[in-house]
């Protein structure tokens, strides 16, 4: 879509053919405020006349805006299709076990499969749609797009097999750099909305910018302006240097242009920009703009800067778990892992806060809320453990948990006997 005979932005509209346009709009519109048909000219929506337009002062200087004139191809046309992302229940991706039908029973499956699944966003959903594009059978339809990776997929080329696109298997998440998605891998169903389909033509949409007549409508206006921000924030999407934020906010990884807030994060300095349409032409609005962000540091020092230890207090535990919640980390501490490429294979997970406290017999035990790790414990399977040997898990558990782990239910120790033993991550 990085097509040069799409825009052109070297191309400028002379102050004498916008000043000409405009002269004959309100000329039009003085002649019908003067013929006093009020009913026409609420029906036709016809601009108040400004009768000293233009009639004192002298021209002289330059006024310098932060616009910026495109010009679009008059023979160009857009189709922008709607996009839809499904989450696919665990009976679509694959039969459940026999020992899971057994234990759960039909109707629990049947009412597991018929609620409906939370819908992909964020990050998550523009690398679903990232994978869909690279997929071998939509490549054979599709090229050259344009998306925002959400909603809309634009094209200059009308699909004319659309259900050839709408009928590949269910697509399993890939993460990135990966050769091949995992074995466990969640799928999902994307569909193009035939029912969705908007077709944009420059040539109207020039027709409406240079018509001398002010009460002009112009139905797809809202779209085009839509489409139009698409296609000129496609790229920066794209950009792995960059961050952007809904269709119009970008920011420069690198940028010189920050400044230090305290407790973890950072100002930036970036732009936004959206499409305008004027008189006679159209116009790219670019303004600065700031955020604030995570800085990019190891997890420990995010805590000493936001001064979070062990010995804090509940309440601003809970704070920072707010704070950190929904963050997007790098593990480091492993192996690397490279794909056939030799490109890195980044392990990226989310926070969802701090540990709460669960002292349940399980795999998992935590102390209290927001323990660290000599107070976190998982079951470690060893089978050289005692069988129930779950009390021992680590040392330095309270003489009162030791006892009630001891006393614990029957069913308890069953799940626990012959399985291994509690071992702290400290420990571990």
């Amino acid at each position: 879509m990085n097509d040069p005979r799409l825009l052109d932005w070297n191309r400028t509209t002379t102050s004498d053919e916008v000043a000409t346009l405009e002269d004959t709009i309100l000329r039009n519109a003085a002649a019908e405020n003067a013929s006093g048909n009020l009913y026409r000219q609420q029906r036709l929506a016809v601009p108040v006349g400004r009768p000293d337009y233009g009639t004192n002062g002298v021209p002289s200087g330059e006024l310098w805006t932060n616009y910026f004139e495109m010009h679009v191809n008059p023979d160009v046309t857009l189709f922008a299709y709607g996009i839809s992302v499904k989450s696919l229940p665990p009976e679509e991706v694959g039969k459940p076990s026999m020992k899971e039908e057994n234990n759960s029973g039909s109707a629990a499956i049947g009412a597991f499969h018929n609620r409906d699944l939370p819908a992909p966003m964020g990050k998550k959903l523009k690398r679903i749609i990232q994978c869909w594009l690279q997929h071998s059978s939509v490549r054979r339809h599709i090229s050259n797009a344009v998306t925002d990776y959400s909603q809309i997929l634009i094209l200059k080329n009308e699909i004319e097999e659309i259900e050839k696109v709408n009928n590949i298997d269910p697509l399993p998440y890939r993460a990135e750099n990966e050769d091949d998605p995992k074995p466990d891998a969640k799928r999902y169903e994307i569909r193009l909305q035939e029912s969705n389909v908007a077709t944009l033509k420059f040539s109207e949409l020039l027709e409406y910018l240079q018509s001398p007549q002010g009460n002009k409508t112009y139905e797809t206006k809202s779209p085009m302006v839509q489409n139009l921000d698409i296609v000129l924030g496609h790229a920066r999407k794209t950009a792995p240097d960059r961050i952007t934020f809904g269709r119009g906010q970008c920011f420069l990884l690198e940028s010189k242009d920050k400044r230090q807030l305290g407790r973890g994060l950072i100002g930036m300095r970036g732009f936004f920009s959206s499409v305008r349409l004027a008189t006679h032409r159209n116009l790219l609005n670019c303004n600065v703009c700031h955020g604030a962000f995570y800085s990019a540091v190891n997890l420990v020092k995010l805590f000493k800067d936001a001064r979070i230890t062990d010995q804090s207090s509940k309440s601003n535990k809970e704070e920072f778990g707010k704070f950190i919640k929904g963050l997007r980390v790098e593990i480091d501490h492993l192996p690397e892992k490279r794909n056939k490429n030799d490109q890195l294979i980044p392990r990226i997970r989310t926070i969802f806060g701090l540990a709460h406290a669960n002292k349940a017999v399980g795999k998992v035990r935590v102390e209290r809320f927001g323990a660290g790790p000599n107070d976190v414990f998982f079951l470690h399977e060893n089978e050289a453990t005692e069988p129930g040997s779950a009390a021992n898990y680590a040392e330095g558990i309270s003489a009162r948990a030791r006892v009630q782990e001891k006393s614990s239910s029957k069913s308890s120790t069953s799940l626990l006997s012959g399985r291994g033993s509690y071992i702290s991550v400290t420990k571990y």
